[in-house]
């Protein structure tokens, strides 16, 4: 094959194992983190497997359109494209969901979000909830999964964000509890709609740091979804103080933020004069990645 793929040791066949070592050794050659990571996740998307599976087939040849498209997959990943783009998937939650250039690669950090609101909420509850900015989807129908009984609104400004929502809400087959459409904000939410959660993982980035972002993000990723004005809270500001009129009584309204934002948007929720139980929540590295309140009885 070519880019450094050359034939394998029995007439040209190579193994998951064969072209796995070669994958590992070329991105570690060029300094990708996690190369082994990202060999595999490549590969399983190759084979339309799970990358469990690579190990208990070491010995399975590839086909050579297998190898070709694999080989395809590591020249898109030199070139700085994301893994979760090239294979169109990424997990979250323990379950795989459609991506694309049109919405944010889903991280780690936004399940503190769906954990902070499964310790706020009853399980045997049906509420109703909106995510505000979807993107993909993966807060709105990871909800819907672990909420049975409840309904799920889902909004993004981009028409292509809603669509790809609405397939992963298929795919995990809650699609009877997930209503998505184009709103920017709540712009196109009923005015009399109400809500018992509303959540978001908004643009918080300050626009000077976006050029500043790896390349892999700011070279691929959408720029809306990411920029959260001068200082990075503009969006998330919007929705604190557009958040009173949609929730109900002791309703809550729950935010990833940035590293640093924990003191500003606890401010911004105070100054708004109709939240209480005001609190922030920490990741897995210690820091405050959500924060929530109550909206005030009226």
């Amino acid at each position: 094959m070519k880019s450094g793929l050359k034939a394998g040791t029995r007439a040209g066949i190579w193994t998951v194992r064969e072209v796995l070592s070669w994958a590992v050794e070329d991105f570690r050659r060029r300094g990708l983190d996690n190369p082994r990571l990202e060999a595999e996740v490549l590969l399983a998307g190759v084979l339309e497997s799970d990358r469990l599976k690579l190990y208990t087939h070491f010995d399975t040849p590839l086909n050579l359109d297998e190898r070709d498209r694999f080989r395809d997959f590591v020249t898109r990943r030199r070139s700085g494209e994301p893994s979760a783009y090239i294979t169109d998937k990424k997990e979250f939650w323990s379950r795989n969901f459609f991506v694309n250039t049109s919405v944010l690669i889903p991280r780690p950090e936004t399940e503190t979000l769906v954990e902070h609101v499964l310790e706020e909420c009853d399980r045997n509850t049906g509420y109703r909830f909106i995510d505000i900015g979807t993107g993909c989807g993966v807060i709105a129908v990871t909800l819907a999964c672990e909420f049975n009984g409840s309904l799920v609104d889902g909004v993004d400004i981009s028409p292509a964000a809603v669509e790809t929502a609405r397939l992963n809400a298929e795919a995990c087959d809650v699609a009877g509890s997930c209503s998505f459409f184009e709103s920017d904000l709540f712009g196109s939410v009923s005015e009399d709609a109400s809500y018992d959660v509303i959540v978001s993982n908004p643009p918080y980035i300050p626009s000077a740091q976006i050029m500043t972002l790896d390349s892999c993000i700011k070279d691929f990723e959408p720029t809306g979804a990411l920029d959260g004005g001068p200082d990075g809270l503009a969006i998330i500001e919007k929705i604190i103080r557009r958040s009173a009129a949609y929730l109900r009584d002791g309703g809550l309204v729950a935010l990833e933020i940035g590293h640093d934002q924990a003191p500003a948007v606890k401010s911004i929720f105070e100054k708004a004069g109709c939240y209480e139980r005001i609190a922030g929540t920490n990741d897995l590295s210690g820091i405050c990645r959500v924060m929530s309140a109550r909206r005030k009885g009226r």
